[in-house]
């Protein structure tokens, strides 16, 4: 039985038919190695050093520095003067990622791939959460959803995982295939398509083409899950694996949210499907972006075998990841910190919550937004979009930075009869500014993309 990669290891020579790559200076016995390591800062003792090429950085000029902290091998993309051993490969990512696929495949556990324009990271912790109630699970941890963090998410997994939920972000046609093909996924989930990373895709028909290229690692007997209430996924059609359609609009839906009820403690609501319903099930999180994200765990949960006590205790226990609908209570006022990243589908998600907190608390509703980045061309209309939207629902708002986008907030709010406080992109100056318009009873929300930092205006208050 193959426990774990740090228990039982790797051969040289299986990576190195793995990679398909030529070896260099290999022993005449077979040597293992225990692990697999991309940055010299992380312990590579008795590992794998696999030279990463990166914007800003180049595993190429740490290899020695791997060798002297004890890594036993390394891959690379050009030969060294050394008597180590090493596998030369035309790509190292590609290299990282083949070695990472084939670890998976000596575990037989399912794993279930979450993408989408907005809320992966929400329905991935909904999904981890449920499961967990009767399954361990092996999960994507921070951000690390793309070609170099999800190999580490894979490899990982060792015997006690039942499961691996796993979460695909991409910026570009392709990306999400490669991560499809070396997970392989029994069960995908797309949890929207929306306008993010629309600047180097173009359309959202073609972020639609890109989520689904989840299916591309997946067997014909593979599950899909889909939001039968999106405008584009709700026209999926002809896929070899079976489609479930969640939830809260269409009642063509085969899981369904209804009897939906916001509290302070979070959101409650039933599921309804055709064999039967699940009821006062509750999430630890507010909103009807949360309510979507619940309803694909609960999906989840149905198919991978959960009861109906497992699922509700599952849930119950859903914590909301770092800087994602942080809700915190001063004694003048309430903060919502919602930094972590922003699209116009988040952004009005997140307005809605402000909204329904200070209507129930009696305050003003106070918007503290920046700049949502990666929307290209359509920057501008999106953005003043969701300032109209902001003039809808927010009493006050606050803009951060001084480019196009965020003058186009502006101009949208400005389209609501209301007029904005703009602060600049000076951070203390803009605090300043915030501490003395703001009053008590207020409801503040903080919300950009990551880029932005808006965070360090939040912690200031």
């Amino acid at each position: 039985m193959y426990y774990s990669l740090k228990e039982n290891g790797l051969s040289l020579d299986e990576i190195l038919q793995i990679t398909g790559g030529e070896a260099h200076n290999f022993p005449a016995k077979p040597m293992y190695i225990y692990g697999v390591c991309t940055d010299t800062r992380k312990e590579p003792k008795d590992s794998i050093f696999i030279a990463l090429r990166g914007e800003n950085f180049d595993g190429h000029g740490f290899v020695e520095a791997a060798y002297a902290l004890g890594a036993k091998c390394a891959v690379t993309e050009k030969e060294y003067d050394t008597d180590k051993p090493y596998i030369v490969v035309k790509n190292t990512l590609t290299a990282y990622g083949r070695i990472a696929g084939a670890y998976r495949k000596k575990f037989n556990i399912p794993a279930i791939a979450v993408t989408g324009s907005v809320g992966k990271t929400t329905t991935k912790e909904a999904i981890c959460a449920t499961l967990g109630a009767k399954y361990k699970v092996c999960k994507t941890k921070e951000n690390h959803n793309n070609e170099v963090g999800l190999p580490q998410t894979l490899l990982s997994i060792d015997s006690s995982h039942k499961i691996a939920v796993v979460e695909m972000g991409m910026s570009a046609m392709g990306e999400i295939s490669a991560l499809s093909r070396l997970t392989c996924p029994d069960i995908s989930v797309i949890t929207n398509i929306g306008t993010s990373h629309i600047e180097f895709l173009g359309s959202r028909e073609n972020i639609m083409k890109a989520k689904l290229e989840v299916l591309d690692g997946m067997s014909d007997d593979g599950i899909l899950i889909i939001n039968g209430d999106d405008d584009m996924l709700k026209n999926v059609t002809n896929t070899a694996q079976f489609c479930v359609r969640v939830g809260i609009d269409d009642k063509r839906c085969y899981f369904r949210a209804t009897n939906i009820k916001y509290a302070e403690n979070g959101t409650t609501f039933d599921i309804v499907c055709p064999d039967e319903a699940i009821k006062d099930l509750l999430i630890p999180s507010i909103g009807r972006h949360s309510v979507y994200a619940a309803a694909f765990a609960v999906a989840c949960g149905v198919i991978c075998g959960l009861d109906e006590n497992e699922i509700r205790r599952g849930l119950a226990s859903y914590v909301p990841a770092d800087m994602r609908q942080n809700i915190t209570r001063r004694e003048k006022y309430t903060k919502i910190e919602d930094c972590y990243n922003a699209s116009p589908e988040s952004m009005r998600a997140s307005i809605d919550v402000l909204k329904f907190l200070a209507d129930k608390d009696g305050g003003r509703t106070v918007a503290v937004l920046g700049e949502m980045r990666e929307l290209g061309a359509h920057a501008p209309a999106l953005h003043k979009s969701v300032g109209e939207y902001a003039a809808k629902n927010a009493d006050a708002l606050f803009l951060f930075g001084d480019n196009e986008n965020v003058r186009a907030l502006a101009d949208g709010y400005y389209a609501g009869g209301k007029v904005p406080i703009m602060l600049g992109d000076d951070a203390a100056a803009a605090v300043n500014t915030i501490k003395q318009n703001i009053k008590d009873g207020d409801v503040l929300l903080f919300k950009a993309s990551r880029a932005v930092m808006l965070e360090k205006l939040s912690e200031k208050l």
